[in-house]
């Protein structure tokens, strides 16, 4: 009779019966391996324009970080299966090249494009921008951008009487043209903050675009519009633009 059941079912039954040797009991129920750990390899042109490299989830959380070496090659071992953002620290005089995204498989290294960093060339200073809050325009003074371990930050200052009033938009990962988001949307997230004397306001609700961003001549235009609780609990919305602002 048991020669027409399958296998497993004959140990099982055998187990349950005191029949079986406890090791086979044991391997019937052991837990399943758990998936190997991955890696992600790569290289930097020119080695000493950054001084580690990152993987970051897709949440923006710092996972892993490595020095490259002398001949800028980098790997991030013991990584988990899953995607991440790999982002590049510049040294001082370097514009940081721009982020990728990596995809790990369990037990495989993933081995990235070349990752160009150039030399930095005077001011980000420049560009246009402009912000209104409840509809109410302040003319921009000065608008100027940044780029710092991925993100793109984007400053917008108004005036500074009778109150100073500043804008500043922050994009990660900054490496493509879309729709960026201060919520729990991974991969593409935004923080808004508005300045109202010597006081700062967090975005609670809000959106920025990436309209235009040209990696070559490292310019930035967009939108955003978000709202801000006041001191008095009345919530405000800070909408506006900022076009071809240099980073």
């Amino acid at each position: 009779m048991f020669q027409r059941l399958p296998l497993l079912w004959l140990l099982n039954f055998l187990c349950l019966l005191g029949v079986a040797a406890t090791s086979s009991c044991f391997l019937l129920s052991r837990e399943p391996e758990p998936e190997p750990y991955g890696s992600i390899s790569g290289s930097v042109s020119p080695a000493q324009a950054v001084y580690s490299v990152s993987a970051k989830g897709m949440d923006g959380q710092l996972v892993d970080f490595t020095l490259p070496n002398a001949n800028g090659l980098y790997k991030l071992d013991g990584l988990a299966a899953g995607n991440y953002i790999i982002v590049y620290n510049e040294n001082q005089g370097f514009n940081a090249p721009f982020p990728l995204r990596a995809t790990i498989k369990g037990g495989s290294d993933t081995s990235l494009p070349l990752a160009v960093a150039t030399v930095r060339n005077g001011s980000t200073g420049g560009g246009s921008g402009s912000f209104s809050v409840d509809n109410t325009a302040y003319a921009v003074s000065q608008t100027s951008g940044s780029f710092f371990s991925g993100s793109l930050i984007v400053r917008l200052t108004g005036p500074t009487s009778p109150v100073s009033r500043r804008v500043e938009v922050t994009f990660f990962p900054a490496m493509e043209t879309g729709s960026y988001t201060d919520g729990s949307v991974p991969g593409r997230k935004c923080t808004l903050v508005y300045t109202q004397g010597s006081v700062d306001y967090n975005s609670v609700n809000g959106t920025a675009q990436l309209t235009s961003l040209d990696t070559a001549a490292r310019r930035a235009s967009g939108t955003y519009s978000f709202s801000v609780a006041t001191p008095g609990g009345a919530p405000a919305t800070v909408t506006g633009t900022f076009t071809n602002v240099p980073f």
